[in-house]
């Protein structure tokens, strides 16, 4: 009861006295936690905080969307030899300018160079030495270069900058062909 009293005061003055956002206070922890986060990070997902959170970078300019997974171990080792195994450890370094999709996992001992822009759902088990790749799948493959893939998609890139929720409504539907439609199967 104590402890939730005391991290509800602590919010209240880390936001309202320190004027920090909720965001700014993650990362402060995340740090805290061992994991190295260069500036300009934002995160939609929650970042493992273990024993091995140490194992975690990223450079500045990361964009990681939700439900995003981080593995810096496998444990699997301890459980197929009876327990005589520990886990299996791996570094996992995100450069600067990455984005995440949604969904994604991100296995241990991944490096993902500068500009990499991994697809929704994908499931990284290789790292990236060349930058500005965008690699998508299950498991994770090359599908084009970062310059490709802005050229491909130009005329519907839409810039949201200091746009709030009925700016953006009205946006697009003032330019209805900015918004992105799938091909049937």
């Amino acid at each position: 009861m104590l402890k939730r009293i005391n991290n509800k005061l602590e919010l209240f003055y880390l936001t309202r006295v320190k004027h920090k956002s909720i965001s700014e206070i993650k990362i402060d922890n995340w740090r805290k936690a061992g994991i190295s986060i260069g500036e300009n990070c934002i995160f939609c997902s929650e970042l493992p905080v273990w024993r091995d959170s140490f194992l975690l970078s990223f450079g500045d300019n990361c964009l990681v969307s939700g439900n995003v997974t981080f593995l810096m171990h496998d444990a699997a080792p301890t459980t197929v030899s009876g327990g005589i195994g520990t886990d299996i450890l791996g570094r996992v370094t995100i450069g600067n300018s990455c984005f995440i999709g949604a969904n994604s996992t991100i296995m241990p001992g991944v490096t993902l160079a500068d500009y990499t822009v991994v697809g929704a759902g994908s499931v990284v088990t290789h790292s990236t030495k060349e930058p500005g790749l965008v690699i998508a799948g299950n498991p994770a493959r090359v599908v084009c270069t970062v310059k490709e893939y802005l050229s491909k998609n130009q005329e519907k890139i839409v810039s949201l900058d200091g746009m709030v929720m009925n700016d953006i409504r009205n946006h697009i539907e003032q330019h209805p062909e900015k918004l992105v439609h799938r091909k049937e199967f």
